[in-house]
């Protein structure tokens, strides 16, 4: 019976740390609290791709995500803006230098904002999380247990028109 109770709480606590780690917050803002972002600041169309050349400069099947990184803990908060209609807008650098970030995510728009933290590989990249913020509030995205060493990058889907950091 003890056994069982052990496993019990230990499952319970388990989940709920779990749960807490990757946590996301949401906070909604009146409709006289809405701006426009003008000025697209640390994010651009496409990611910012680096050639990948070989000895002889050729680049095997083009080109990869963001070359340049932002470390966290030495460098600070990274901090983005931007506003698009069609394309889906990439933060310029890759964050680094944590296993655990906080992301917040203002968003401006009418519509709902899909934001991907994205991981590079060698000749693709994967979408690590995904969090979805409501017209007109803040996200507060909590991503655990990532590689200290790996850069991550933030991937906005259009339409958007938004504004926010990366901090640990």
């Amino acid at each position: 019976m003890k056994k069982v109770l052990a496993l019990i709480l230990l499952l319970f606590f388990g989940t709920f740390v779990t749960g807490t780690a990757n946590s996301f917050t949401e906070v909604k803002h009146s409709e006289n609290d809405r701006k426009l972002v003008t000025e697209n600041i640390g994010v651009s169309i496409e990611p910012q791709l680096e050639s990948k050349k070989d000895d002889e400069g050729i680049s095997p099947l083009g080109l990869t995500p963001p070359g340049s990184e932002h470390n966290i803990f030495s460098d600070g908060r990274m901090y983005f803006a931007g506003e698009a209609e069609i394309s889906s807008l990439y933060t310029n650098k890759k964050f680094t230098g944590s296993s655990s970030y906080k992301i917040q995510m203002r968003n401006y728009s009418d519509s709902r904002l899909r934001v991907d933290i994205m991981k590079p590989y060698f000749l693709s990249e994967t979408v690590v999380k995904t969090y979805y913020i409501s017209p007109n509030s803040t996200g507060y995205g909590y991503p655990s247990g990532l590689d200290p060493e790996e850069g991550y990058y933030l991937r906005f889907h259009a339409p958007s028109n938004f504004e926010g950091y990366v901090d640990y």
